[in-house]
């Protein structure tokens, strides 16, 4: 069976994305998957890749379109983080022009 590491996982606390770096090891983390809502262990051994995994096992189907939404998600949650940084150009329409449907 291929592995599927979930990269971003929720925090059950805040409900907020976190990043297998900012967590503790196992059960700890206190994460939910963004998938499927169900709880996960972080793992972060000295051989594999750390990543999350689900508490019970799952198909590899299952694995991996949680690991697609656990991306999606956190790409979403990146974009919203940065989006206060990027200035859109303001575009004003002149005083007689006007708006058609």
């Amino acid at each position: 069976m291929a592995v599927h590491g979930i990269i971003g996982a929720i925090d059950s606390n805040t409900g907020k994305i976190k990043s297998i770096r900012d967590v503790e090891s196992g059960l700890k983390c206190n994460c939910i998957c963004p998938g499927c809502r169900q709880p996960l262990v972080a793992r972060k051994g000295k051989i594999v890749a750390h990543h999350f995994a689900h508490k019970s096992a799952t198909t590899e189907a299952q694995a991996r379109a949680c690991a697609e939404t656990a991306l999606h998600y956190a790409a979403k949650h990146f974009v919203a983080d940065i989006v206060d940084f990027i200035k859109v150009p303001e575009k004003r329409l002149g005083p007689k022009t006007e708006m058609r449907a």
